[in-house]
């Protein structure tokens, strides 16, 4: 298996462990410790402001949780966002987009989920308008992507690796408001 077909989780942790540099064939059996975490958005939240249809942007803040194999679990000490960047919509349309990087990192806990808080000045991409009419009434988006850049921490080796997390969901529960 050539190492650039390994999901991109690994590749940050991988050559931070074994020093092994990027493009080497790499055997399945050094691919210990592998570390398959994942993130899954439990909720999403749209904030209209009084001056969001003439700025196209809200305030978004989303809920997420790791997914974290058992086998991996007993290994893991921290997962911490960061920064992301994610589009999302429905019916292939994209309706909000933006850009993060968080002043602190997010910690996620090993079980449980974490609120992002609130994200300032996020695109409407299609207008306010479009979004209030089409995106407001299905209540869920379909993350088209998201790239998350954590940092996790493991107990059997004393260092932080930073990796990129390519991520897609579909019908992520939302809720709008007008604050």
């Amino acid at each position: 298996m050539q190492f650039r077909q390994v999901s991109s989780i690994f590749l940050g942790l991988l050559y931070s462990v074994s020093g092994t540099p990027l493009g080497q064939i790499v055997e399945s059996r050094q691919l210990l410790p592998t570390i398959a975490v994942n993130l899954n958005f439990t909720h999403i939240t749209g904030h209209f402001t009084p001056l969001s249809a003439i700025t196209n942007t809200l305030n978004v803040d989303f809920d997420i949780s790791p997914i974290i194999p058992l086998d991996v679990l007993d290994r893991l000490v921290t997962i911490s966002i960061t920064n992301m960047t994610l589009s999302a919509g429905i019916f292939g349309t994209e309706y909000i987009s933006f850009t993060h990087a968080f002043d602190t990192p997010l910690a996620v806990p090993l079980s449980g989920s974490v609120n992002s808080g609130t994200i300032s000045g996020v695109s409407l991409t299609q207008g306010a308008l479009a979004t209030v009419l089409n995106a407001l009434p299905a209540h869920t988006l379909d993350i088209f992507s998201a790239g998350v850049n954590m940092e996790v921490t493991l107990i059997t080796r004393p260092f932080t690796s930073p990796l990129f997390l390519p991520l897609t969901q579909s019908n992520v529960d939302t809720t709008w408001s007008l604050i």
